[in-house]
């Protein structure tokens, strides 16, 4: 691996021991390619991430023009960062009073629990709410302004019925609510399904529980560790074995994979692992947990990883199921040609829409 790209990698963990911290140094010490490094750090929306993993001292070593630019994509997160956080209180607050099976998922999760302000961009709000409870959404999210709309040349308009159902069958979730603040429109992602319509595990994740989670002004209600790290598993394999993401690479966006890594450093030690598969078991997702935790390893080595693939090992006995994509347009299985991390540091264009 590039040692540009290894630099990449152990900057952007969090929580990183002393040992970390020193090959961190040791990398900055190298000649370094920074337009490389600045190329994969905008492309990849790495760039808080990168430069908030950074000591004061390590920052120096980045060339002055890169480093004022990072600096500036962190100051703008960070206001982007309290202006979401605003609205998810506002809305958390609302549903807390109704009998709406929900929880915040994702960036909503990682900017109230695991990051600082700025690390993390998040173009959207997501949110998991029961299928039978999606009419009593409607009227809250309605009373307080937001409609559900595709926003067609930027413009706030409601979505046909047709688009409804289309983004409904195709995408497991409804077309975003979204609404017109003062510093922005403001995007609600609702999905209603935790995995998809041939698994129906969803009132049994609701069984295991949500709970409160506060932090950077925020305060949320979201999956338990245990089914929050269940739904990263299903949502990465969703986006990377699907042509619905792939042909636009939206699933090689590395800044995933650095909230996958996160996550497990910030539970790792919290969690069971026999209860944890337990739950992959009972909610039959173990073959895409493995698929997750087999792409994770491409690009870290960690005991955790390596522990759930030994304790998943015998799920997959197809040697092409990690290379397999489903094309949506033609009902046929393709294939990948490279590796997730080798197509990762390969593209050249990424059509992100999310």
């Amino acid at each position: 691996m590039k040692k540009e790209y290894e630099l990449i990698l152990k900057t952007i963990l969090i929580n990183k021991s002393e040992d970390e911290e020193v090959e961190v140094t040791k990398l900055l010490e190298n000649d370094l390619d920074w337009r490389e490094i600045a190329g994969v750090l905008l492309s990849h929306r790495l760039s808080g991430y990168f430069y908030m993993g950074l000591s004061d001292e390590q920052k120096k070593f980045i060339p002055k023009e890169i480093r004022e630019g990072l600096k500036l994509i962190v100051v703008a997160q960070k206001i982007q960062q309290k202006n979401i956080n605003s609205v998810i209180n506002e809305i958390n607050k609302q549903l807390e009073k109704t009998g709406i099976r929900y929880a915040f998922l994702k960036g909503s999760f990682y900017g109230c629990k695991m990051y600082e302000p700025g690390v993390r961009r998040s173009n959207d709000i997501d949110l998991l709410v029961y299928e039978k409870d999606l009419e009593k959404l409607d009227e809250i999210m309605r009373k307080l302004g937001y409609i559900q709309s595709n926003m067609p040349d930027g413009r706030i308009v409601e979505a046909s019925k047709r688009e409804k159902l289309i983004q409904r069958m195709n995408y497991h979730d409804l077309v975003p609510y979204v609404k017109q603040h003062e510093f922005g429109c403001v995007e609600f992602d609702i999905n209603f399904l935790f995995d998809g319509k041939d698994n129906p595990i969803d009132l049994q994740v609701y069984q295991y529980g949500t709970q409160e989670y506060s932090g950077n002004k925020c305060t949320i209600i979201g999956l338990n560790p245990y089914t929050n790290l269940a739904f990263l598993c299903i949502h990465f394999y969703r986006e990377a074995t699907n042509t619905i993401w792939t042909e636009d690479k939206r699933d090689l966006v590395l800044y995933k994979i650095a909230d996958m890594i996160n996550y497990i450093r910030l539970y790792a030690n919290e969690l069971e692992l026999h209860k944890l598969m337990k739950i992959f078991k009972d909610l039959n997702i173990s073959n895409k947990a493995y698929f997750t935790f087999k792409i994770l390893e491409e690009f870290y080595y960690n005991q955790f990883i390596e522990e759930i693939l030994g304790l998943l090992s015998g799920v997959i006995d197809d040697e092409n199921f990690m290379k397999e994509i489903y094309d949506h347009r033609n009902k046929v299985t393709i294939y990948r040609n490279e590796s997730f991390c080798e197509a990762a540091y390969n593209v050249n264009h990424i059509n992100s829409i999310d």
